[in-house]
């Protein structure tokens, strides 16, 4: 996998520019229901089977720059 953190960084800025309030109304709907739909399916894996308790041991000892939601603490991504 191919990752440039220049193009990374350009683009994060790029965004990052964006004023919500500027964004026209549409795309600001369209966001939100996103951001929401992402939020519900982040829940409904939370209470995921045996499967995913590995994932979940190690999302919770290991140390890192990614936030948890729901979690006051960081793991690695």
């Amino acid at each position: 996998m191919f990752c440039d953190k220049a193009i990374s960084q350009t683009i994060a800025a790029h965004f990052a520019s964006f004023s919500f309030d500027a964004l026209p109304s549409g795309t600001a709907h369209a966001t939100r229901r996103a951001l929401l739909d992402a939020l519900g399916v982040m829940l409904g894996a939370s209470g995921l089977g045996e499967d995913a308790r590995p994932y979940r041991a190690h999302a919770l000892t290991a140390t890192g720059p990614a936030r948890l939601l729901g979690f006051a603490g960081r793991t690695t991504p």
